[in-house]
């Protein structure tokens, strides 16, 4: 439940940071996140118990890269966190708020 809890927060707050998008916009941006969010995860949790593998380093790059494009489009920074014990996708949204202690942005839930 606080998962779902935390994704309607995030839909929220892009639907107030992005007035000028859609809300099936900012919806179809919300689920690409944060299943990117969910496999970019995995693989730092992966690459925290080996090496990860070259397809899976293509892949990270190629969502990583995707992600980039998406922010961009969108006026957000993006940072990425390569450390499992947290969100792996931050945005910086235009308002400048930040939902995390060290003021990187929005974690993408």
């Amino acid at each position: 439940m606080a998962n779902l809890r935390n994704q309607v927060e995030f839909a929220a707050t892009l639907t107030r940071e992005l007035p000028n998008l859609s809300m099936s916009g900012v919806l179809e941006l919300c689920r690409f996140l944060v299943r990117a969010e969910a496999t970019l995860h995995r693989l730092s949790e992966t690459a925290g118990n080996r090496e990860l593998t070259l397809p899976e380093l293509r892949r990270e790059a190629r969502l990583m890269t995707r992600v980039r494009e998406a922010g961009a489009r969108h006026g957000l920074g993006v940072t990425f966190n390569s450390d499992p014990r947290g969100a792996a996708i931050y945005l910086r949204l235009p308002s400048g708020r930040s939902n995390d202690w060290g003021g990187r942005g929005w974690a993408v839930p």
